[in-house]
């Protein structure tokens, strides 16, 4: 479940970038059926750039390099890698699988919702819409799927115009984007760009169908004070279009707003650099490591744990800690190229009966080390002076084998 939160985290930040590009430039802007597009754009873009930056790694994965922080050490194969992880990615995944829950429970209560008052009102067939008429004056009208639902009273009162207007939702299948949009909001319901990109686009699909209603010649003074008594009732904020949605001076200054010419829809371009700058920060070494750790985290643990990742050399000396304080990245690093990839499994625990804490561990094998293709000692790769190290590469076949190349000039 782990892979479902970095998933969502990396996701988040280029929705957030891109709806600041989109508020800025685009939102005040009377062109619906683009920004319509534009908004769909964001939320698919939002969920495939993850999915094409982790291939992006694994296609360069043997090229990936990483930092050696100390004189070359005594290497060996961590035989604890697999230790359980620290508990905060635990925390988060629960936490993350909480809100996902309860937006899930929110939702299937709004269907339920609708599903009673479609079931219970009086139904009119007009061609393919089903008009449905519920005894509830607190219902404000709204439509969903081929349904369009009003009180009796508002049917009575307007039902002409309330008919058209909802009719422009169902032809244009506004519906659907609200189910993408909820989907949006279920799995980054922790990103508030989530939320607001969904509002954003509701309100453009009310722009679009305030348009087309009064091309179809109903008198504007009548629609607009048709909006203004069906500001108050309930709303369907998650999977329904309602009339009574957006902001009445919003949407009353849009149908008064001249149509934006095509140069300004070049403004969409500024989402380039943002979505760039949000894919650096996810590929940032500190924000990497956090993801890394979140994917890796599970809700339960079992001490029989596999865990397959990359080659972990560590150092078994009680000069470790005095080592990496002497060096603070800038001196004594070499680079280690990690060509291959390995399963590092726990050891199993054996009990003894006078001993509830003994463990028998294999004894784990010293790698085989090459200097400039030389295969050389350990006590002689101790002598070398880091700086003189050009890379380092790190391999796993039938045994493990570290290759040490050094700078030109430099004999072993």
């Amino acid at each position: 479940m782990g892979h479902l939160l970095t998933y969502a985290i990396s996701a988040a930040l280029p929705l957030l970038a891109m709806y600041i590009v989109y508020k800025w430039l685009l939102a005040s802007e009377n062109q619906y059926r683009y920004n319509r597009v534009v908004l769909l754009s964001m939320m698919l873009c939002a969920f495939i750039l993850p999915a094409v930056n982790v291939l992006v790694q694994q296609f360069a994965s043997h090229n990936a390099t990483v930092r050696l922080m100390s004189p070359l050490p005594q290497p060996s194969i961590a035989d604890d890698y697999a230790a359980q992880p620290s508990v905060w990615p635990r925390i988060a995944l629960i936490v993350y699988l909480a809100g996902i829950t309860a937006v899930v429970i929110h939702t299937a209560i709004v269907w339920l919702r609708i599903a009673r008052i479609t079931a219970s009102g009086t139904k009119i067939h007009d061609g393919r819409y089903i008009i449905v008429l519920t005894d509830d004056d607190k219902v404000a009208p709204f439509s969903w799927h081929r349904y369009i639902v009003m009180s009796q009273s508002d049917y009575k009162q307007a039902g002409v115009m309330i008919t058209a207007h909802e009719k422009q939702h169902i032809d244009r299948q506004h519906w659907i984007d609200l189910l993408l949009a909820q989907f949006i909001v279920t799995v980054n319901w922790f990103n508030p760009a989530a939320w607001l990109v969904r509002e954003e686009l509701k309100a453009v699909h009310e722009y679009e169908a305030d348009k087309r209603v009064l091309d179809s010649g109903i008198n504007a003074r009548d629609y607009q004070l048709l909006l203004i008594s069906k500001a108050t009732g309930m709303k369907f904020p998650t999977v329904a279009n309602s009339l009574n949605h957006c902001k009445l001076k919003k949407r009353m200054t849009m149908m008064m707003t001249s149509q934006a010419s095509m140069s300004r829809r070049l403004r969409t371009l500024a989402a380039i650099p943002a979505v760039a700058l949000a894919v650096l920060a996810i590929n940032h070494n500190a924000v990497a490591a956090a993801l890394d750790h979140v994917n890796n985290s599970a809700l339960f643990y079992s001490d029989d744990n596999e865990s397959t990742s990359n080659i972990v050399i560590t150092r078994h000396d009680a000069t470790d800690a005095q080592t990496e304080s002497k060096h603070d990245g800038t001196s004594g690093m070499s680079d280690i190229k990690v060509i291959g990839y390995g399963a590092v499994r726990k050891q199993e625990q054996a009990s003894e009966p006078d001993d509830s804490h003994a463990r028998d561990r294999k004894p784990m094998e010293s790698p085989r080390i090459f200097i400039n293709g030389i295969e050389k000692s350990m006590e002689e790769i101790m002598k070398i002076d880091p700086s003189s190290i050009e890379s380092i590469t790190v391999t796993r076949d039938d045994d493990d084998r570290i290759y040490v190349t050094l700078k030109d000039g430099v004999n072993p």
